[in-house]
């Protein structure tokens, strides 16, 4: 089962089967509870909250949400625990999702345009100190939590593999010093800036354009 709720939705209930070997439970006799944490973290969101039987014959179980339950945009995992004669069982975990009505907007500071399309000048310093490193915001943001990521990283096609600062959860910034962009080759790339889980998995943030000019001189 997977489901997708916008946040702040308490409605539809979340409804469910308990299955076994791919046959409805019964789980007369029983008391079911529910869990659901972040996809990135162990922390419980929800933490052993009474559900309801529908129909226990049939194993068809709810939950009805809390406030603050549904308040936090992100991917989580949720799963079941039944409990008969004094033992448990919890169930696979499955996938919730809650987004926002409006789609995540990308805030970003110059070389950056708002699209995130990207425009140096080959042989020009972009560094922090000169508060003129390549910086983005996600925001409205979801998930990851770039605080808990292994690395950050922006990938010029063909050009240019650049470990990033991470500034908070949904912030980033790259430096490229002036050897580093007098080494790209003018002309117009795709880029895009992705992160390594703690899990070992890679997950794209964003992809744009990447223009590298040359730089002008005077006869």
């Amino acid at each position: 089962m997977a489901l997708e709720m916008f946040k702040g939705n308490r409605l539809p209930l979340l409804q469910d089967t308990i299955t076994v070997n791919g046959n409805p439970f019964d789980l007369t006799g029983s008391t079911v509870l529910f869990s659901m944490r972040p996809s990135n973290s162990a922390t419980l969101k929800v933490s052993g909250s009474t559900a309801t039987i529908v129909t226990a014959a049939s194993g068809t179980v709810s939950y009805a949400w809390a406030s603050t339950d549904v308040d936090t945009v992100g991917t989580f995992a949720g799963w079941w625990t039944y409990n008969m004669g004094g033992k448990s069982q919890d169930t696979p975990e499955f996938d919730i999702t809650f987004t926002e009505h409006t789609p995540p907007v990308l805030s970003v500071l110059t070389p950056v345009a708002t699209d995130g399309t990207v425009t140096i000048v080959q042989g020009d310093a972009y560094l922090n100190a000169y508060n003129r490193a390549l910086t983005y915001e996600l925001s409205p943001y979801g998930a990851p939590d770039l605080t808990a990521t292994s690395s950050v990283t922006i990938r010029v096609s063909g050009e240019l593999h650049q470990t990033g600062t991470v500034i908070d959860k949904s912030s980033v910034r790259f430096d490229l010093t002036s050897t580093q962009t007098a080494g790209l080759a003018v002309g117009e790339y795709a880029y895009q800036i992705e992160t390594l889980l703690t899990t070992g998995s890679t997950a794209t943030l964003f992809r744009g354009n990447f223009n590298v000019l040359a730089q002008m001189v005077s006869p």
